[in-house]
């Protein structure tokens, strides 16, 4: 499906190492993706360079932010089509990594073919990521929590930093220039027990797309009012 000499070169190009089974997952994902999506709307990006570039190694950017220790546990919020949670899960195979989403159809579909590929070292949240958090199972449970999404900055640190363990990072990783949004959620952000430990601007190997990682590192507890309700969230 996907070039994997292309990925190899690409996550080389991240200062990463891949595997050759590694590479084989990915590719063998990246199919079973493409071919789900001719019956279910998983992604718009079934091209296979674009699903190497813009899934894969758009995800593998996390990387650039945190370096797992092991035993560490990501939480991918708003995971989708499983990205960036089924990368990171193949690439830290010592590192548990939850993937949360609020459709259903979308989890069952990363669950399933994790499954079937012996990715294993995964598991699935589903519902609202504003209601799981207020769930103590979860809340303040996770070393990074990352998200690779549209929302505001304010919405999704509300949603995303009460997963945040003390001492543990959120990571959003945006596609667009960020100035006038992280000056706009800084106070959200500070309220929230986080604060701004720094903002990397990095390079998508391969399609040379500008990405920005905001990276927040916990330092207080959150609140037990927050994250609100969406609808409070977003007036």
């Amino acid at each position: 499906m996907i070039n994997t000499n292309l990925l190899k070169q690409g996550i080389e190009d991240l200062g990463l190492v891949a595997l050759n089974d590694q590479l084989n997952l990915m590719d063998k994902y990246a199919e079973a993706l493409v071919e789900k999506n001719k019956v279910m709307n998983l992604t718009r990006i079934t091209e296979p360079n674009k699903v190497l570039t813009d899934h894969f190694l758009d995800s593998l950017t996390t990387l650039l932010a945190y370096t797992p220790k092991n035993g560490d546990i990501f939480l991918d919020i708003g995971t989708g089509a499983g990205f960036p949670g089924v990368p990171l899960a193949i690439m830290n195979p010592n590192n548990k990594v939850v993937m949360l989403d609020s459709t259903a159809k979308k989890i069952n579909f990363v669950k399933e073919t994790c499954k079937s590929l012996s990715v294993n070292n995964v598991t699935f949240l589903t519902g609202r990521g504003e209601v799981l958090a207020h769930n103590m199972e979860y809340r303040e449970k996770f070393d990074c929590v990352c998200a690779r999404a549209v929302s505001d900055m304010k919405i999704l640190s509300e949603i995303a930093l009460p997963y945040v363990k003390l001492g543990g990072v959120f990571i959003a990783l945006k596609s667009i220039n960020i100035k006038d949004e992280i000056q706009r959620a800084q106070n959200t952000i500070k309220n929230l027990g986080g604060v701004i430990s720094e903002i990397k601007t990095v390079c998508v190997p391969i399609s040379n797309t500008q990405k920005y990682l905001i990276i927040i590192k916990k330092i207080s507890k959150t609140k037990k009012k927050y994250p609100r309700d969406y609808r409070e969230i977003i007036k």
